[in-house]
């Protein structure tokens, strides 16, 4: 081969090598719009305006860990307790509490991976879900024990049917599927997006414009962020000492820092004084997010000291 025809040959291979590049990024990028992809949601919702506590379970990074409400399963006359987490895009059963609640009351509820006829009752409001999913977390339910007994996560799905008002002042969840007029009207109703179900809220920070989840199973933090942008937000990143953590039994080194910083919604500011970064999360979920264009995930203890209004079905979020 002469040097003109080597020449003409690298000169494929390297066209060769970037179209293959391009090709499976944009591949890449559809496979992860589909993973983002929220399944059907196969809840129904009926009943009148209910307001019910929330019961905190704390954890090594907070006393306000993760927020649980009361519920009732079907006929059982048992009070049991579900996570409110807007991350989770379904409501989802855990397979051990399932299984023990079906042992104590045989007609009750079928355990499998996917629970058949489920009704819910949150107070004043019955959820039924034609099928739940059901996922291998959780313990049974201890029948003697004056703990909470946590059967499941209510999801995204939930407030997707049923508009929420989410008082942290007070530790009270309403759920209104007679939204109240003073609540259409308020002054300071911003928009906010349920992306594949996820909810989606428009926030300024350090003068830039952008879009975070809210995920109400981070309660123990104000948000969450990846690596780079946390060392730019953090005082003192190099001091902070990683403390244990867990998801669904994932291990996980969470970095908390200082930071003296604000967010705003609309006209409301929030004062940021702390900012995380985890580490252990896999790299197809931190791909997913990316894909996702989240600028960063804001926890419960952002609004600590306010009450948080959303309607899906309109669009509505008011933080007062």
């Amino acid at each position: 081969m002469n040097h003109k025809d080597m020449k003409k040959a690298i000169k494929f291979s390297v066209l060769t090598l970037l179209c293959l590049i391009v090709l499976s990024s944009v591949g890449g990028y559809f496979y992860f719009k589909r993973q983002f992809k929220a399944p059907p949601n196969q809840l129904t919702i009926t009943g009148t305006n209910t307001t019910l506590p929330i019961w905190w379970v704390g954890t090594a990074q907070s006393e306000r860990g993760a927020m649980l409400l009361p519920v009732q399963l079907g006929s059982v006359a048992d009070t049991f307790y579900m996570q409110l987490d807007f991350g989770a895009v379904n409501t989802m059963l855990y397979a051990p509490a399932i299984a023990s609640i079906a042992e104590h009351n045989p007609k009750s509820v079928v355990p499998g991976p996917w629970v058949k006829e489920v009704g819910l009752t949150v107070g004043k409001v019955q959820i039924w879900g034609d099928s739940v999913r059901s996922i291998d977390f959780g313990t049974p339910v201890e029948w003697d024990s004056d703990k909470p007994q946590i059967i499941g996560t209510l999801g995204a799905d939930v407030l997707e049917r049923c508009p929420m008002l989410v008082d942290f002042v007070e530790g009270t969840v309403h759920f209104l599927p007679q939204v109240p007029d003073s609540l259409h009207a308020h002054t300071n109703t911003i928009a906010f997006t349920m992306e594949e179900r996820r909810v989606m809220v428009p926030v300024q920070l350090q003068g830039e414009e952008r879009k975070m989840i809210w995920d109400t199973g981070s309660s123990a933090f104000q948000l969450l962020t990846n690596q780079r942008s946390w060392q730019k937000l953090a005082i003192n990143p190099e001091d902070v000492e990683p403390t244990a953590s867990n998801q669904r039994r994932r291990p996980l080194l969470v970095y908390t820092a200082a930071c003296q910083e604000t967010l705003r919604l609309g006209q409301t500011q929030l004062p940021l004084t702390q900012v995380t970064y985890i580490e252990g999360f896999p790299w197809y979920q931190t791909l997913l997010y990316r894909f996702s264009g989240m600028g960063g995930m804001l926890g419960n203890a952002i609004f600590a000291k306010r009450k948080v209004f959303l309607n899906a079905n309109s669009g509505e979020l008011v933080v007062f």
